[in-house]
């Protein structure tokens, strides 16, 4: 019975934040260590199947960006709102975010995922 007080309470929270992505965020939790491990497993596994595939994929995108004159933020101007920050192979980043869903789409979880696996950035800042 608590418990569904408690999903009760999160979906109330979700629809007046007018998203249900907080309420994924909330019932998932932050990734820990347990998950750093698992989701290098999976890379290490995807490198080990097509390997230079996800540093082919970042070296284009920076390439792009050269070509595109961005700074080394990654942004056409200091202003810019939004910019590339990871560029993954579509099947790897499909492996991740099965394993933890809302590790592109929760802003939180997106902000561990670049601090913790800072070698599949695009920017060589951030």
């Amino acid at each position: 019975m608590q418990k569904d007080k408690r999903v009760d309470d999160l979906l109330s929270e979700a629809n007046k934040r007018g998203s249900t992505k907080h309420l994924m965020s909330s019932v998932v939790g932050m990734p820990d260590e347990e998950d750093k491990r698992i989701i290098q497993k999976i890379i290490i596994n995807y490198e080990d199947k097509k390997p230079g595939q996800i540093t082919d994929s970042i070296l284009e995108a920076r390439q792009e960006n050269k070509e595109g004159n961005k700074n080394s933020l990654n942004t056409t101007n200091k202003g810019s709102n939004s910019r590339l920050v990871l560029r993954l192979p579509e099947e790897l980043a499909m492996q991740l975010q099965k394993y933890i869903p809302t590790l592109f789409r929760d802003k939180k979880h997106f902000e561990w995922f670049v601090k913790n696996f800072k070698h599949l950035m695009v920017p060589e800042e951030y």
